[in-house]
């Protein structure tokens, strides 16, 4: 009888204890790609700002914080694509920094015309889609670091938290 209570005890502060890291995880991992996008999202607002397409009058859509400001645009590797109304090719500019094809670069501005959507991330890009009068332009932001970062903490947290639950779990057959 004090056997089968013992077990249930454990089982149960075993699985509170679980329920509990997971939450926690699943709060870290929600915050991070927040903040991660966000910045992403105040770093393609500013590079969409100082585009060469200077012939159009875009609209602001984020309100900027005093770490961003014009010279920090030359850090940022990232390319735009123009298109027409029937999202036809008309130029690309890429920044000296940028590792992608015309070819490819057509490519992706398919896809994410295709997808309807107006951002997101695509192939290691976070990609916004700027409405203007004859078509729309396309800002790509190469996204790598800041993913293979937000993959790095995915991985490192849950290895913490596996390590927790052993921990307890020993912690609790023993006493």
């Amino acid at each position: 009888m004090l056997k089968k209570l013992r077990q249930r005890f454990i089982t149960i502060a075993m699985a509170a204890f679980s329920i509990v890291i997971v939450l926690l995880l699943f709060i870290i991992q929600v915050s991070n790609y927040r903040n991660i996008t966000d910045r992403q999202d105040q770093s393609i607002q500013l590079l969409l700002k100082n585009i060469p397409f200077t012939s159009f009058n875009l609209d602001p859509i984020l309100e900027f914080d005093e770490y961003f400001s014009d010279k920090y645009d030359n850090l940022f590797r990232y390319f735009t694509v123009q298109t027409n109304a029937n999202h036809e090719f008309v130029q690309m500019y890429k920044d000296p920094y940028a590792q992608i094809s015309e070819k490819d670069a057509i490519n992706y501005t398919a896809h994410v015309l295709n997808s309807k959507r107006t951002s997101g991330y695509y192939h290691y890009y976070r990609y916004y889609v700027q409405k203007i009068p004859d078509g729309n332009i396309i800002l790509f932001l190469d996204s790598k670091l800041e993913l293979h970062l937000l993959k790095s903490m995915f991985l490192t947290t849950t290895c913490i938290a596996l390590c927790s639950l052993l921990v307890i779990f020993s912690l609790i057959l023993i006493f």
